[in-house]
C-alpha cells in the first residue's frame, strides 16, 4: 500500500511521456486509458435488465457448488496419502503398514519426574508394560515409551486408536503413579492436534477478518447495505471454491486426471489458508470495481448506468489479474504432492469464480437492486455539464502526464 501510494506516483512523474516507451506496437494504439470490455458491459447490460433473474441464477448455482463443503472433513495426508505408491518410498511404507499395522510410525508416551527418583518406583515398570510398547528408553528424568496404533498414518482408525489411548490406555496405566507427569505424542498425534487447532480457532480468524472488512467497507462507501453485499459475495465464491475442494478431493472425483489417490479429507491447514488470502484478493478488486462504480454514479449517472459503464471499464483490470493469479495457482497441481494440488485447484477455482460469475453477475445485479440505497452513500450529484469520468477516460493519449 505504501509502494502504491509513493514509489508507484514518483515513479511515473519522473518518467512523464517516456512512460510509453518501448511499448508493444501489436496491442493497439498508444493510449493512457483502457477500452471498455465488449463482453462484460453487454454482460452486465443483460443483468441490470432483470437483476432478480440473474442474481438468483448465480447465486443459486454458488449454493449449489458450495453444498459439498458441508461434509468437508479436515485431515493432514499420511506419506502414503501425499505421494504417489509409484514412489519407492510410499510403496515400501503401504507394505510395511500391511505386514506390521501401526509399527513404522509409533505414538510416543512421554513420562518425566516431578519429583526426582520417581521412574525408579516398583510400579513404574509393570504401568510401562500394560501400554503393550514396542521398546523403552530412558535418558535422565525422562522415558520414553514407543506405543503403536491401529494405524500409522493420520485417518479415522489412526485418530480413534489415539483417542483411545490418550484417554483409556494411558490413564488407566499410569494415571496411579505418583511423582510422573506424561503426555501423548508423535506423527499422528501432531496431525490430530493441528488439525483439532485449527478447526478451534478457525471461526475467531474468520469472525476477525469479517468484522473488520465490514467496518472498512462501511467507512469507505458510507452504506452498510453495501458492505454486507460485499462480505456475502466473497463468503458465496469462497464457499463454492471450498465446494468444488471437497468435491475433487475428499469425493475422489478427477482423480485419474489430476493424478492423485483420495483419502477421505481435505488437508487440515488449507480452508483456513484459503479464506485469508482469497478474502484479501477477492476484496481488492471487488473494491477497485465498486470505487468505479461509486465514480460514475458520483458523476451524475444513474444507478444501472453507473453499473454497466463501471464493470464494463473495470473488467479488463480485474480479469486480467485473475488470469495472472489462476496460471500461477494452476502450476501447483503438476506437482506430485496432493497438498499441493489442494491448495492449486482451490486457489484457481476461487479466482476463477470470483472474477466471473461473482463479480460479472452477482455484483451488478446486487447493486442494481439495492438502486437508491447504493446511491444514497455518495456524494451530491454533480451538474450534468461538468466533465464526466466516461469523459476523463477518453481523454487522448498524447495530452500531458
Amino acid at each position: 500500500m505504501i509502494g502504491s501510494v509513493t514509489v508507484l506516483p514518483a515513479l511515473l512523474a519522473l518518467l512523464g511521456h517516456r512512460v510509453d516507451k518501448a511499448r508493444i506496437p501489436w496491442l493497439g494504439r498508444r493510449r493512457t486509458a483502457a477500452d471498455e470490455s465488449r463482453f462484460w458491459t453487454a454482460v452486465a447490460r443483460t443483468v441490470v435488465r432483470r437483476p432478480r433473474l440473474w442474481g438468483g441464477l448465480a447465486a443459486l448455482v454458488l449454493v449449489v457448488l458450495t453444498l459439498p463443503a458441508f461434509e468437508m472433513r479436515l485431515q493432514d495426508a499420511a506419506v502414503t496419502n501425499s505421494l504417489p505408491r509409484e514412489v519407492p518410498v510410499v510403496d515400501a511404507a503401504i507394505r510395511m503398514q500391511e505386514a506390521f499395522p501401526g509399527s513404522p510410525l509409533p505414538t510416543w508416551v512421554v513420562m518425566w519426574e516431578k519429583r526426582p527418583g520417581a521412574l525408579d518406583a516398583p510400579g513404574v515398570r509393570h504401568a510401562v508394560k500394560e501400554l503393550d510398547p514396542i521398546s523403552t528408553v530412558r535418558v535422565g528424568r525422562i522415558m520414553i515409551a514407543r506405543v503403536p496404533l491401529a494405524d500409522f498414518g493420520t485417518g479415522e482408525v489412526a485418530n480413534r486408536s489415539l483417542e483411545e489411548l490418550r484417554a483409556v490406555k494411558a490413564p488407566t496405566a499410569l494415571g496411579s503413579l505418583e511423582g510422573l507427569d506424561y503426555a501423548v505424542a508423535g506423527k499422528t498425534a501432531f496431525a490430530y492436534d493441528f488439525t483439532k487447532q485449527i478447526t478451534e480457532r478457525s471461526p475467531l480468524v474468520i469472525g476477525f477478518v469479517l468484522v473488520l472488512a465490514l467496518a472498512l467497507l462501511a467507512v469507505s462507501f458510507r452504506s452498510l447495505a453495501v458492505s454486507l453485499v460485499s462480505i456475502l459475495l466473497n463468503l458465496l465464491s469462497l464457499g463454492a471454491a471450498y465446494g468444488v475442494l471437497t468435491w475433487v478431493f475428499q469425493d475422489g472425483h478427477l482423480s485419474a486426471v489430476l493424478g492423485f489417490t483420495p483419502y477421505g479429507a481435505v488437508i487440515g491447514w488449507l480452508p483456513l489458508f484459503m479464506f485469508v488470502i482469497l478474502f484479501g484478493l477477492s476484496m481488492d478488486y471487488h473494491i477497485f470495481i465498486l470505487s468505479r462504480i461509486r465514480e460514475r454514479r458520483a458523476a451524475g449517472a444513474s444507478v444501472r448506468q453507473a453499473v454497466v459503464t463501471g464493470i464494463g471499464a473495470s473488467s479488463g483490470v480485474v480479469t486480467s489479474a485473475a488470469v495472472i493469479m489462476t496460471a500461477a495457482f494452476s502450476v501447483f497441481l503438476v506437482l506430485s504432492a496432493i497438498e499441493y494440488k489442494m491448495m492449486g485447484l482451490g486457489l484457481s477455482v476461487a479466482i476463477l469464480i470470483d472474477a466471473t460469475l461473482v463479480r460479472g453477475v452477482l455484483l451488478p445485479a446486487a447493486i442494481t437492486l439495492l438502486g437508491e440505497r447504493f446511491g444514497a452513500a455518495l456524494p451530491p450529484r454533480r451538474p450534468a455539464a461538468t466533465s464526466s469520468v466516461a469523459e476523463v477516460a477518453r481523454t487522448p493519449s498524447d495530452s500531458p502526464m
